[in-house]
């Protein structure tokens, strides 16, 4: 996959003030990646595969060593009951990614929508509905096996 950094920059005048900036944005040839802040860091996540599994950018190939790319097989709903975190019960996707000593997140993209990813301890994050999808994948393939 092919990396793209497009810059653009501004120049803004307003009375005796003079504002100048750049900014550059990380494009893809498929167009599947995204910024999102956490914390005070941007990170890069691409969708992958055809399920469109959000992950960070480098854990999305095959190779990959990412705790966040080996979660996704270890994904399971059969989780033991998490602890109580405030109000109203744990989603299914903390659940799984507390079970996975995984710590959760809160991300916000540009257009200011929040989402849940899970971080590891190799501070690599995977989308927490991607933790879901795959728990109910592996979880089937493990009662067809069983048969």
């Amino acid at each position: 996959m092919k990396v793209r950094i497009l810059t653009s920059c501004f120049i803004f005048f307003a009375g005796n003030l003079l504002s100048v900036g750049c900014s550059s944005v990380y494009a893809f040839e498929n167009g599947r990646v995204g910024t999102w802040t956490i914390g005070n860091k941007d990170v890069l996540f691409v969708l992958m595969g055809k399920e469109n599994l959000m992950i960070e950018l480098g854990c999305d190939r095959a190779d990959s060593k990412c705790e966040a790319r080996q979660a996704l097989s270890q994904a399971t709903l059969k989780t033991p009951p998490s602890p109580f975190l405030g109000v109203g019960a744990p989603s299914p996707g903390s659940r799984i990614c507390l079970a996975l000593k995984g710590g959760v997140v809160l991300g916000v993209d540009r257009q200011r929508n929040e989402r849940t990813f899970c971080r590891f301890k190799d501070q690599t994050h995977v989308d927490n509905g991607a933790l879901v999808y795959m728990a109910h994948l592996n979880d089937n393939r493990t009662q067809t096996e069983s048969k």
